[in-house]
């Protein structure tokens, strides 16, 4: 099935499209549902189609995907509302240790992620979670580098020369990462 967006609601003709650079954050925009509708209208776009933006969308599942195809990842355990309240905070403790982050499984830029060092920020952080999503990622607190590089390109890919290592900055509110 594909509709026709040849015309406008006048009659006139639209202008033909090349392509779509969908250049658009956050939901509706990168967890696949545009690019499910630009499927729909035969329009051609560039950047990952329906499956990847909807897989890379949820934490929980690229979490598995990546897991499964044997890439190390951060220990995690996945919370819906459903089964919540059987998980206590105690065997989340002992199965990840301290500190954690909890985080909405499909939001992006911090939206609700909280770190959490006591059973009492636990719980906030919790219900904080849920206010964004249905599924929330408790992860373990793992030490690293994170380090940011833009990369362009397929066949000859070029990347940024300007690398930032926010390793030593705190948890980076949707405020500071949007300009």
């Amino acid at each position: 099935m594909s509709i026709s967006l040849s015309t406008r609601q006048n009659g006139q003709p639209l202008p033909t499209v090349d392509v779509i650079f969908p250049i658009v954050h956050g939901t509706l925009g990168e967890d696949g549902s545009l690019q499910g509708m630009l499927r729909v209208a035969n329009l051609p776009f560039v950047g990952s189609d329906v499956l990847a933006s909807a897989a890379c969308m949820d934490k929980d599942v690229t979490k598995r995907l990546l897991r499964d195809a044997g890439l190390n990842i951060a220990p995690f355990i996945t919370l819906t509302r459903a089964n919540r309240h059987n998980i206590s905070f105690a065997e989340v403790e002992s199965k990840l240790g301290l500190p954690l982050f909890v985080k909405p499984a499909n939001q992006g830029s911090s939206v609700g992620v909280s770190k959490v060092t006591s059973e009492e920020q636990y719980a906030i952080a919790v219900d904080l979670a849920f206010e964004f999503d249905h599924k929330v990622i408790v992860e373990q607190g793992i030490k690293g580098r994170e380090i940011e590089c833009a990369v362009l390109g397929n066949d000859n890919p070029a990347s940024q020369h300007l690398w930032r290592d926010r390793t030593h900055q705190r948890l980076l509110c949707l405020r500071h990462q949007v300009h």
